[in-house]
């Protein structure tokens, strides 16, 4: 599908929206928001899509992995077996290399698994969760070019404790704690948030069941996670996060793929400890923070290997407020870093002798960011970035967005980004799949949308993107190793979503259209589409609540024209979920769900299984 008509039907989007309602309140986008341009901007004036789901979204739906939350959105999840095994992120048509992760300013990439290790993250403890599209490389660094999700544990208000059980299909269980609020003193005032959960499940079978595969693979998973922020002075505030992850996960691997004994045990830790100074005009910031990951792989006859990774960044950032003619202000933000990161990977054959690689390096980064509001209505940001790699020449990246909002009602916006990937140390140096002759990627990232509140209570989305990326580092099935795939990797699609709220109805609506090509890693031959990736993915939640007491919702997910590596044509899927809570005292809920009740046979990964119709009750006492 190519998208030049859409590019056309945006040129009529000043002609819709624009009835007035007398009498009825208008929707603004006045929210201010940080991740998507690093300064406070109007929700309205950051010129790209940005999907927020609140900590009430989460209990609402009760959303317990952050992947379930990202599908709600429209981001398709692949997934080799069931929780806990290996996910991909693939948004806007690329894999998961391409978006980033933040929680509490700590970047989750990890260059040992050359992704986000999506698979283990839990929705405990969080406030808010942002998916921010597109190619924001100035800010997030240069794996942000499909986006970045930006998550913030929740901290400061009246103090607020919360427990929470359940239990379901599969011997699965869940229990959390979590506490927020605010500590006042005659020397300082903290907000504070922590959480503590841990996730048990005995699991299906990573290798479809319908093969012949009955072995259940189980995963646990013990999370810790918290946040504080004190305020020392009016203009000083010091700020301490800290997240680990401890746990166990069982899968399946092999040619062709079956049920094995294969086994990791998992520990995540990362930290940041930050300083801002906050004046009228004038503000900085300076932070450390730190991620590693230790991975040990095993079966039942031997240690098979390890995987450890680390990274650490030191950044410096400042911003200044400048007002221009009238109520107009200009906004600067600039900044340094410092990346470190190492990469030991170590794996054992059959005759017990280990082979151990060890890798690190560092980048320096300088980048700034200016937000301008010249005309009543136009808001236009303008960032830039210049890195300086160990291993690689330097580079600069650039971004640029604008937004016009015609009234209350619409507005337009578009952006312009190029990006710059060096080669991972897990793809240049990892054991039997590494290759150091692998170069940098560049990209170029185009989108254009329409926001529009059709009523006081509909607001819509419509964003057509574009993705370029100049010889991207893919698999080469035939070798088994990351190679250099010459040529133009294309991902062009469009993103609807539909909020709608009337009373005690909650509606919404999210359809991504995907079309991701690449030239074949073999060199010869026509393009081959992307894998994953469905040509069509589409997500709707309904939530009904007559009062106080009972809350219903259900979901339903549907993924197709999929295909995945060897041109093969995964089956279409629907996924049709329940939810129902009760409030039985004002500090007590019990609730259930269901999840998957068309009791869909489908798969998301080519071999792997997934998890059949199920079932699940729980507990919420808050006080």
């Amino acid at each position: 599908m190519r998208l030049s008509f859409l590019f056309l039907l945006f040129s009529f989007a000043p002609f819709l929206g624009t009835q007035t309602y007398a009498g009825e309140a208008i929707i603004y986008q006045d929210e201010l928001i940080v991740s998507a341009t690093g300064i406070p901007t109007p929700l309205h004036e950051t010129g790209t899509r940005v999907d927020i789901i609140t900590a009430q979204d989460l209990t609402r739906q009760q959303i317990t992995h952050l992947g379930d939350a990202l599908r709600t959105t429209g981001i398709n999840i692949a997934q080799s077996g069931g929780v806990g095994t290996q996910s991909n992120v693939f948004l806007r048509g690329l894999a998961g290399r391409y978006t980033n992760l933040i929680i509490d300013g700590i970047s989750f990439f990890d260059v040992g698994a050359n992704q986000v290790v999506w698979n283990d993250v839990l929705t405990q403890g969080l406030g808010r969760i942002e998916v921010v599209r597109g190619s924001h490389g100035v800010l997030y660094g240069s794996n942000a070019v499909a986006g970045v999700v930006v998550a913030d544990t929740r901290i400061g208000g009246a103090t607020n404790i919360i427990l929470e059980g359940e239990g379901g299909s599969f011997a699965t269980w869940r229990s959390t704690v979590s506490a927020s609020g605010t500590i006042n003193s005659s020397v300082a005032n903290s907000d504070y948030g922590f959480s503590l959960g841990y996730f048990n499940t005995a699991g299906i079978s990573a290798a479809e069941e319908n093969s012949g595969n009955g072995e259940e693979d189980g995963h646990s998973n013990f999370t810790t996670r918290g946040r504080i922020k004190t305020t020392l002075t009016d203009t000083l505030t010091l700020e301490v996060a800290g997240y680990s992850a401890v746990g166990n996960t069982e899968y399946d691997s092999g040619f062709p793929l079956a049920d094995s004994s294969n086994e990791e045990d998992f520990t995540r830790f990362a930290a940041r400890l930050g300083i801002d100074y906050a004046g009228e005009i004038w503000a900085h910031k300076i932070a450390v923070q730190h991620y590693n990951s230790d991975v040990e792989e095993s079966d039942n006859i031997r240690k098979r290997g390890s995987r450890k990774s680390a990274s650490t960044r030191i950044n410096y950032e400042g911003s200044l407020v400048a007002s221009l003619i009238g109520d107009n202000n200009i906004r600067f933000a600039w900044g340094a870093d410092h990346i470190s990161n190492r990469f030991e990977n170590t794996t054992q054959n059959f005759s017990g002798a280990p082979n151990f690689v060890a890798h690190d390096n560092e980048t320096y980064g300088l980048y700034g960011i200016g937000h301008f509001t010249p005309l009543e209505g136009l808001a236009i940001t303008a960032a830039a970035r210049y890195d300086e790699h160990e291993l690689f020449d330097g580079h600069a990246t650039w971004r640029l967005s604008a937004a016009y909002r015609f009234n209350n009602r619409l507005t337009l916006r578009g952006l312009y980004a190029t990006g710059y990937r060096a080669p991972s140390l897990f793809e240049l140096f990892a054991d039997r799949f590494g290759n150091r002759d692998l170069e940098p990627e560049e990209s170029q990232s185009r989108e254009i949308g329409v926001d529009v509140n059709l009523t006081p209570h509909i607001t819509t989305s419509l964003t057509a993107f574009n993705i370029k990326v100049d010889d991207l580092i893919g698999y080469d099935p035939t070798t088994f190793q990351n190679v250099q795939i010459r040529g133009r990797t294309h991902s062009q699609g469009l993103e609807v979503a539909i909020n709608g709220k009337w009373r005690t109805i909650e509606a919404k609506f999210n359809l991504a259209y995907s079309d991701s090509r690449q030239p074949n890693a073999s060199g010869v031959g026509a393009d081959i589409r992307g894998v994953r990736v469905p040509r069509w993915q589409t997500h709707i939640t309904l939530d009904y609540t007559p009062n106080d007491k009972i809350s219903l919702g259900a979901s339903l997910h549907h993924a197709r024209d999929t295909t995945d590596i060897g041109n093969i044509k995964l089956d279409d899927y629907y996924l049709l979920g329940v939810r129902v809570r009760y409030q039985l005292t004002p500090s007590l809920s019990i609730y259930a769900r269901g999840e998957n009740l068309l009791d869909d046979d489908y798969q998301v990964v080519n071999g792997y299984g997934t998890a059949g119709s199920s079932g699940t009750l729980g507990f919420r006492l808050a006080f």
